[in-house]
Parts: C-alpha cells; sequence; structure tokens
C-alpha cells in the first residue's frame, strides 16, 4: 500500500520545458489542455506568473471598426479596430451625433405608413394572432429591439368568422370580402415577412430601444452589449477603459468619442 508521500509524488505534475505557442499546442496535443503561461505572457494578460491555466478551446474574436472623432468638431480621425476582449464600457452619446435617421415614433402601423421610414425597431414585445393557409391559428411574437424592413404596402385577406347564435341552422355567418390595408415587413430575427393591418397597435421607433430610452442612453454598456443591441453606425464615448486588452495596439481614454461603423 502506498504511503502519504507516495501518493502525493505520484500526483505530482511534471512540466515540460519546451516553449509553444497555442498553435503548436493544438497541433500537437489537441485541447482542452494544461499550460503555463511564460513571464512574457503573464505579464501581457496582467496575471500570475507560472499560474496554470485551462485552455478549452478556440473562439472567433470579432473586432468592430471605429473611428475617432476629434474634439472641437466633428472631423473624423484615425481608424480603430476595437477588439471583443476591451474591458472598458461605454455610453450612448448625442453630442457630436449627425441623425442620419432621426428618432421618431409610432403607435400604430397607420402612423408607420404615412412616415414610412427604410426601418422600424419594435419597442415593447408585440403578439400577432392570425391563420395561416390551412385555417389553422398561429402566433407570431415579436420581441423588444426586432428589426423590422418595411417592404411595400399590402392588401389583406380578412379573417373568417363565426356568428355567436345564427338565427337558422341553414344561415351561414356572413363574411366580408372587402380587403384589409396594411404593410408588408421583413423581420431579421426571424429572417421572413410579416404583414400587420394598419389597424395594428404598438410601440414602433426609428431607433432601436437603448437609443430611443433617454435612460439607457446614459447607463454604461460593454462593446459585446452595444453590438446586440444598438443599430450602427452610432456616436459612443468611453466612459470607463478599466485595462486595455493585448489585443488593441491603442490606449482609449475616458471621455472621447468614437464612431462605431
Amino acid at each position: 500500500m502506498d504511503t502519504k508521500d507516495d501518493i502525493s509524488a505520484s500526483r505530482a505534475v511534471l512540466w515540460s520545458n519546451d516553449q509553444s505557442t497555442l498553435e503548436e499546442v493544438e497541433e500537437k496535443y489537441g485541447f482542452p489542455q494544461i499550460l503555463k503561461m511564460t513571464t512574457e505572457t503573464s505579464r501581457m494578460y496582467d496575471l500570475p506568473e507560472e499560474e496554470p491555466i485551462m485552455i478549452y478551446g478556440r473562439r472567433n474574436l470579432t473586432r468592430t471598426i471605429a473611428h475617432t472623432i476629434e474634439e472641437g468638431d466633428y472631423v473624423m480621425g484615425r481608424q480603430l479596430e476595437i477588439s471583443n476582449e476591451f474591458f472598458g464600457s461605454f455610453k450612448l452619446s448625442s453630442e457630436l451625433e449627425r441623425n442620419e435617421v432621426p428618432l421618431k415614433t409610432f403607435s400604430t402601423v397607420q402612423e408607420i405608413a404615412s412616415y414610412f421610414p427604410a426601418k422600424v425597431y419594435v419597442q415593447d414585445i408585440l403578439t400577432i394572432r392570425n391563420e395561416d393557409n390551412n385555417g389553422k391559428p398561429s402566433t407570431t411574437v415579436l420581441l423588444k429591439g426586432d428589426e423590422l424592413t418595411l417592404i411595400s404596402r399590402v392588401n389583406l385577406q380578412p379573417q373568417p368568422t363565426t356568428a355567436s347564435k345564427p338565427a337558422s341552422r341553414f344561415v351561414r355567418p356572413k363574411q366580408s370580402n372587402q380587403q384589409i390595408p396594411g404593410l408588408s415587413f421583413h423581420s431579421t430575427r426571424l429572417n421572413t415577412s410579416i404583414s400587420l393591418p394598419l389597424t395594428c397597435k404598438g410601440n414602433f421607433a426609428t431607433r432601436t430601444p437603448i437609443e430611443s430610452n433617454v435612460f439607457e442612453r446614459t447607463r454604461e454598456m460593454p462593446l459585446e452589449q452595444i453590438i446586440e443591441c444598438v443599430n450602427f453606425p452610432i456616436t459612443v464615448k468611453v466612459a470607463n477603459n478599466r485595462s486595455r486588452s493585448p489585443k488593441d495596439e491603442f490606449t482609449l481614454r475616458s471621455g472621447m468619442h468614437l464612431k462605431l461603423i
């Protein structure tokens, strides 16, 4: 039977003296893999030296293209590529913003048809109940922030109605053949077309919910959340730059303006 010291010795980890890049580790040994960083790499990522880490696999690094905006005038500066590993936060800014798409809100599809913008964004969850081609009831749910691209004006077929108490079993319920005017949209998230009657009520706007809400505009957000929730291009202000990502070859100072494109 092994003694306690023998068991501890058998569990000791032996580390290789070879230094390899991640590509070489993946090619020779594959992932997941337990590794130790070199002194230079530990300093780059602000981690303790010789600390073991577990690498599970590879992921694609997304970068956002931005232009700096010079202070005082709306002058585009140098182009930057900000990685998703940027640890700072941003606020949506209206100080140096050029309103290519002015904010306009709508409470009905009729109002959208009168203004007819290129796109609208759903501000609150909207549930649409209708029938498919086979007459079966179906439900479509539009989520807050859904992007709808206007396609054209359409005439919708009226939904069949039934009388609650027909006067005679030989009398059929009357159905109107008059078509209902509406608008046809393309939903980016659902990747399908949706037709809504002009009488449909809801909360819509030409900007995303975060851009339309005054409170949301003052909130600090990480870059990843802005990418998911805000329509580009957009002007932002650097709110906090906690530390620079090793993938970024520049420093963003607090208060500077950027145009995310």
